[in-house]
């Protein structure tokens, strides 16, 4: 889980070259084949939203800066609320002392522009930044499964997590055949 900088012009110019093209685009990496479409340091993801059965859906491209702004294993919780004045879900979450100064020189830089919350390689949600901030974060605009889905993702998906095998266990092609006898 990251977040980066959403690049405007960058969209505008990845658009009108897919509009006008045909066939494959990007590289496995994200960087348009054509190296003239985007400067270096930029990358095109897909946006992505859930559907009524909570699959991914794609819904349109967007250019960010390659180099994340924030890292998700700075977020400490993550919580949906309602607006004291609209009623309307909100999602507060916070992060801890390096990364609040970390994403309070990110989005004073950045004020106007939009931030994207992205989970292995797909955008899940952006955010227009209206001020520098620090620890505690307030996202709104969501519909209330849209926020405790982000909520859930921003608490659980920056977590290290190390696999150790315990078991493994194969199974042949004579299991069926057995079970039929």
């Amino acid at each position: 889980l990251n977040f980066h900088i959403v690049n405007d012009e960058g969209t505008s110019a990845w658009n009108s070259y897919k509009d006008s093209n045909a066939g494959k685009l990007l590289s496995d990496n994200g960087r348009p084949l054509d190296d003239n479409v985007l400067e270096a340091g930029l990358v095109v993801r897909g946006f992505y939203s859930k559907d009524s059965y909570g699959v991914d859906q794609y819904m349109r491209d967007l250019v960010i800066y390659e180099e994340p702004g924030l890292d998700g294993i700075h977020i400490v919780n993550a919580q949906v609320g309602s607006d004291p004045v609209t009623g309307r879900p909100v999602i507060n979450f916070t992060l801890d002392r390096e990364g609040g100064e970390i994403f309070y020189q990110l989005t004073s830089s950045h004020v106007g522009e939009t931030l994207a919350i992205v989970l292995d390689d797909k955008m899940k949600a952006g955010a227009r930044i209206s001020e520098g901030i620090r620890e505690s974060v307030r996202m709104s605009g969501f519909e209330r499964s849209e926020a405790n889905d982000l909520a859930l993702v921003l608490r659980t998906a920056a977590m290290p997590v190390d696999l150790n095998v315990v078991n493994q266990q194969s199974v042949g092609a004579s299991l069926g055949e057995d079970s039929i006898q």
